[in-house]
């Protein structure tokens, strides 16, 4: 989670989107709002979005994470805020997939 949020304030959508399976589903704040497979994994995508932003870091800050985990599958949600007004709710399925992390 540590390492999501400084690539989102960095800028670096390679390493975000890294972080994704290959079949990932997700919904998102810029449209199409559902990604998923490949497409989802496209640093391009994440990486326009960031050229709609101002220069610099992007203000970014999750508040009151929460993680269950049970084996090779957790669940986290948490509040987060985006550009210093938009909070939003996150919510994220993770599973285990390679015990080289």
């Amino acid at each position: 989670m540590a390492d999501r949020a400084a690539a989102l304030r960095d800028r670096d959508a390679g390493r975000f989107v890294a972080h994704y399976a290959p079949q990932i589903v997700k919904f998102d704040l810029p449209p199409p709002l559902v990604y998923g497979g490949p497409q989802a994994r496209d640093a391009q995508v994440l990486q326009a979005w960031f050229a709609s932003h101002p220069g610099g870091p992007i203000d970014y800050q999750i508040r009151d994470l929460t993680v269950a985990a049970c084996g090779d599958v957790a669940f986290c949600h948490s509040l987060n805020r985006l550009g210093g007004a938009l909070w939003f709710r996150s919510t994220l399925g993770l599973r285990k997939i390679s015990a080289t992390v």
